[in-house]
């Protein structure tokens, strides 16, 4: 049922990843779950102004489900690797690639370069994870994700945010802001300034 054809001597048939439907819907699971990670998009306490405590530590479901979260990224990306090659890749990537071997430089020579290394990880992690949906979906089907996506999670946090003021609104002096489901306000603002580049790009979807 989830033979891999034209995967590859040697790739396990058994894995429901393996299977291009299968590997599909991964795909759509890991593209959301990458925006809650990657964005803060939850229902988290509110956080300082910096909110860099909450964007650290206190990630959806914690330690545990980040590092699956890389895990299962990692082994879509082979995956889909076995199955069209790296050429995709290594095109969309290539403007980035500086940045890239100047955080390994910094993760070798730097004053801790464990943590650099580690954050030089989920960097890579980050713009895998950003290039693999569109290398195993159609191009037409992910504006569409997203462009639901992304006006989805700012439409209904600004709903949040008016319904349950004492969870979506945030007191910064006398003043108070709208965070949505962010930590704070300028998480919501920097989402809702790309959300609103891609409703404006892929209006027409």
């Amino acid at each position: 049922m989830f033979y891999c054809s034209g995967w590859g001597e040697g790739m396990p048939g058994n894995i429901i990843f393996c299977n291009s439907t299968g590997l599909r819907r991964t795909v759509v699971f890991l593209f959301v779950f990458c925006i809650i990670q990657f964005s803060s998009a939850w229902i988290y306490p509110a956080s300082s102004f910096s909110g860099i405590g909450s964007a650290v530590q206190e990630k959806f479901l914690g330690v545990p489900f980040q590092y699956c979260l890389w895990l299962v990224v990692s082994l879509c990306f082979y995956l889909d690797s076995r199955r069209s090659g790296l050429t995709f890749y290594s095109r969309v990537l290539l403007p980035i690639s500086p940045f890239i071997l100047i955080g390994f430089a910094s993760s070798i020579f730097g004053v801790m370069p464990f943590d650099s290394l580690r954050y030089l990880i989920l960097f890579l992690v980050m713009c895998v994870s950003s290039v693999l949906p569109v290398s195993v979906l159609p191009l037409s089907v992910m504006e569409k994700y997203f462009f639901n996506i992304f006006s989805g999670i700012v439409v209904i946090s600004l709903i949040y945010g008016v319904a349950f003021p004492d969870y979506g609104v945030q007191a910064y002096g006398i003043q108070r802001a709208l965070r949505g489901f962010f930590t704070n306000k300028n998480q919501f603002g920097w989402f809702s300034a790309i959300s609103l580049i891609i409703i404006v790009v892929f209006f027409d979807v």
